[in-house]
């Protein structure tokens, strides 16, 4: 297992050859893209990759990738920690049709020459983990709002609206009085 100092570059066919695992962390700073979508750069991204070959001899990686990224809260525009944790399963492949032909339950890698950079890798799996809105629990929003997804909260506010009285029901008594 490759700990520590991550290479920038990986050749997946001869990390799957040689079994190779690769377990390190990558700083947010690194990751353009994804650090333009965050509230700072002070996080860091804990991966765990192994290398093999499937039984028809193509290159697969499978692993995890674990992070805590600063947000910001959609409710009161304060910073949120949102914790991501995404599994990988992919197959290199060179071709669409390679990648039509692979199970479902795989991903494909397409590549065009045998090398591929890691930290665009891995930057591309977080994209697709990131939520599109990030938001406090609802203890812990600063905007004074409560939200909930629990049907019995929107019934009991259903049921104080109702209670109180109609400010129209004096138009309604005007309207039948002509």
């Amino acid at each position: 297992m490759l700990n520590g100092q991550l290479p920038k570059h990986i050749t997946p066919r001869k990390f799957a050859q040689n079994e190779t695992e690769l377990a390190g962390r990558i700083a947010v700073r690194e990751l353009d893209r994804l650090a333009d979508m965050l509230a700072g750069e002070d996080a860091e991204v804990a991966l765990s990759l192994a290398f093999s070959l499937d039984e028809n001899r193509r290159p697969r990686i499978a692993g995890e990738l674990e992070a805590e990224l600063p947000m910001l809260c959609q409710r009161c525009l304060d910073v949120v920690n949102v914790k991501i944790r995404t599994g990988l399963n992919l197959a290199v492949v060179w071709s669409e049709e390679q990648a039509k032909a692979l199970p479902k339950d795989v991903d494909p890698l397409i590549l065009e020459d045998d090398t591929t950079d890691l930290r665009q890798l891995v930057e591309d799996e977080l994209l697709l983990s990131v939520p599109l809105v990030a938001y406090h629990e609802n203890a812990q929003c600063h905007a004074g709002q409560v939200f909930s997804t629990d049907p019995d909260y929107s019934e009991d506010v259903a049921e104080e609206t109702q209670d109180k009285p109609n400010p129209f029901s004096v138009l309604a008594q005007l309207k039948t009085g002509d």
